[in-house]
């Protein structure tokens, strides 16, 4: 068994990798090879996955040039390379369309190239077993997305946004390397599993986690570190936004899994400090979607949102690990794990028809637009589904992982002080999630179309329809019948503490198939009846028009006057900013108000102090005046400094 799924891991990691290649040389067949490619490289991680969940043991692979032990597949592992290859091959299956060759001749073949690159450095950073491998495709997977996120060279906001990325990934990298130094010090190497003994050295731990911490939030987007996430986003391609949001992101996720697999008993406030990420994310982050103008720059803030979901679940397993409680580790790993795959997939989902939308409107702004759905049937259909999913509505998937997590939280209540923290994070997320995609939902697809609207050429090519479908159809599938992951939850996290019993812990509550079963009548009961409506006559007849004998697109509710309510009772911490006209006259002039949110980490926070020291070293640029013999006075004058202060303290 072993050899079959080392085989299956090293074909998807190469044919990943090389996937763009025959592009470079071949644009006719390339635009469809790299997509194929790619393609099979996911069936075989598929397979190498699924033979190691059946397994329950890990598996080594042996690196030509240092042998085994750098590279290992475990549970977790699989349950992340899932997303890590089937993510990219569906963007690049809609790529082909949307970036293709004929409008952008320059960069649809670099796109296709770094994509594959990208999934096969985020593969090896799942499967390191390894401080420097997991260095190495830590920084493949950074300089993968800057070259993606460039993808348009002519756009000015991707060149900046790329810029910011790069310096916050490398910020992240910094410290996750210091972290590693802290672990991997008192000779006990960067082997993966002479972690767990370093984490029991209290001197070791707290330092570890801090760098550790900062790193993988960064790279999570988790509040303050999401400084790089909504810029990046939004001026990235739609196909790339799906994929840097569905499982670029989770590395960092995927990092706060492996430090609890590392301390198996961390202490109690690692689940205080998780909470308070998770809540703060997820909180402010949908805070801030509900003040954007921009599509793409409000699904970008759901996705600090969700990573906040995550890091809930997260907290809620550590508490259980810390307090000896495994019905709380098992439903906070479970709700946890099962929402990378579903945030994933819906919001990949949300990202690609948003693509669609954007392609045929050539406009981001959503006051711009209106009635799209009448013009696109099928991609406002897809996107209100993923809307629903992101939501935690049932049937769909995000009810499902959501629910284990309130479950955990609740279990807690007794002897875990923040559980109640959990719950009321919880619901307030869903319901200002809820109400910021009703706004979307309403003013993009739903209405007459704004009087400044682009015409809309029609529905999007089936090449990228076909893989929004599919999205959507995981969506449903997880969310109808989530017992049918249960059986890899449970395989996923045999990975984590020594002697853990998933099964056991799952156990506690077994709801998943009376889910199934009550949807399962729900649908017998529903689809007939609206078989019935569908074919039922219906006589047009003008509405009730409150009065207005003509309504126009201009009485229809914008983005920005949907939201304005919930804006300012919670302007106390988005603190917005508001242009609003004086009308004067009997017949006042055309005028506009705006509203703008601003990120306050962003904008008050880390700006003022880049600017401060851009002026520092403006006004200190004269000590480069390109001479290089005051240069060579420099380096005398630090020798000889470091010479007097070694001889002074030797």
């Amino acid at each position: 068994m072993a050899p079959v799924i080392e085989g299956c891991l090293w074909a998807a990691l190469l044919g990943a990798a090389l996937s763009g290649v025959p592009g470079y040389w071949d644009r006719r067949r390339g635009a469809l090879l790299g997509p194929l490619i790619l393609s099979l490289s996911a069936a075989s991680a598929l397979v190498a996955a699924a033979l190691v969940w059946g397994s329950g043991a890990p598996v080594a692979l042996a690196l030509p040039i240092a042998g085994a032990g750098f590279l290992r597949c475990d549970g977790l592992s699989a349950w992340f390379l899932v997303p890590v290859f089937l993510l990219p091959a569906l963007s690049a299956w809609y790529g082909k369309a949307y970036w293709d060759e004929d409008h952008h001749p320059e960069s649809a073949r670099r796109v296709r190239l770094w994509l594959g690159i990208l999934a096969a450095s985020m593969a090896l950073i799942v499967l390191a077993h390894h401080a420097v491998v997991f260095l190495t495709g830590w920084e493949l997977a950074a300089l993968a997305s800057w070259f993606l996120l460039n993808g348009d060279e002519s756009s000015e906001e991707a060149r900046r946004a790329g810029w910011l990325y790069l310096a916050a990934a490398h910020v992240g990298t910094l410290a996750l390397m210091a972290g590693f130094c802290v672990l991997g010090g008192g000779g006990a190497g960067l082997g993966f599993d002479a972690y767990p003994a370093r984490w029991a050295d209290s001197a070791v731990a707290f330092p570890a986690f801090c760098l550790l911490a900062l790193a993988f939030g960064i790279k999570a987007g988790a509040i303050p570190g999401h400084i790089w996430l909504p810029s990046a986003h939004a001026a990235a391609p739609s196909h790339i936004s799906a994929v840097m949001s569905g499982i670029v992101i989770k590395m960092g996720i995927y990092g706060f899994f492996r430090m609890i697999q590392w301390a198996p008993h961390p202490p109690l406030w690692w689940s205080g400090v998780f909470l308070a990420l998770g809540s703060l994310s997820g909180i402010w982050g949908v805070a801030l979607a509900l003040g954007q103008h921009d599509l793409k720059r409000l699904l970008a803030y759901h996705s600090v949102e969700n990573i906040g979901i995550i890091l809930l679940g997260i907290a809620v397993a550590a508490a259980g690990l810390s307090l000896g409680r495994p019905a709380l580790v098992a439903l906070g790993l479970a709700g946890g794990l099962l929402h990378t795959w579903n945030h994933g997939l819906f919001k990949s989902l949300l990202f690609l028809a948003a693509g669609a939308v954007i392609r045929a409107t050539g406009t981001r702004e959503m006051d711009r637009l209106g009635g799209v759905g009448r013009l696109m049937p099928v991609t406002g259909f897809l996107f209100a589904l993923g809307a629903a999913a992101i939501c935690g509505l049932p049937p769909l998937n995000g009810f499902a992982s959501e629910i284990l997590v309130y479950l955990g939280a609740f279990k807690g209540l007794a002897d875990w002080p923040w559980a109640g923290a959990v719950v009321a994070s919880l619901a307030l997320i869903g319901a200002l999630a809820l109400a910021c995609f009703t706004k979307v939902v309403g003013t993009v697809f739903l209405g007459n179309p704004r009087v400044a609207s682009p015409h809309i050429a029609g529905e999007a090519p089936r090449t990228m329809r076909w893989p929004m479908a599919a999205l959507a159809g995981f969506c449903l599938a997880i969310g109808l019948a989530p017992s049918l992951v249960v059986p890899l939850l449970k395989a996923s996290m045999g990975a984590f503490a020594p002697g853990f019993d998933a099964a056991h812990g799952l156990a506690s509550w077994s709801g998943f198939p009376m889910m199934s079963l009550l949807y399962a009548v729900l649908l017998a009961v529903l689809l007939p009846l609206l078989w019935l409506l569908a074919r039922t006559r219906r006589r047009a007849e003008v509405t009730w028009d409150c009065g207005y004998a003509q309504p126009s697109a201009r009485v229809q509710y914008t983005a920005v006057s949907y939201a304005d309510g919930l804006v300012r009772n919670l302007r106390w911490f988005l603190w917005p900013e508001r242009s609003k006209p004086k009308v004067e006259g009997i017949f006042p002039a055309s005028s506009r108000g705006v509203v703008r949110v601003t990120d306050l980490v962003m904008e008050r926070g880390l700006a003022p102090i880049a600017n401060g020291v851009l002026w520092i070293t403006h006004r200190l640029r004269f000590l480069q005046p390109g001479r290089i013999q005051l240069y060579l006075i420099y380096m005398a004058a630090t020798l000889i400094f470091t010479l007097f202060w070694a001889s002074s303290h030797g």
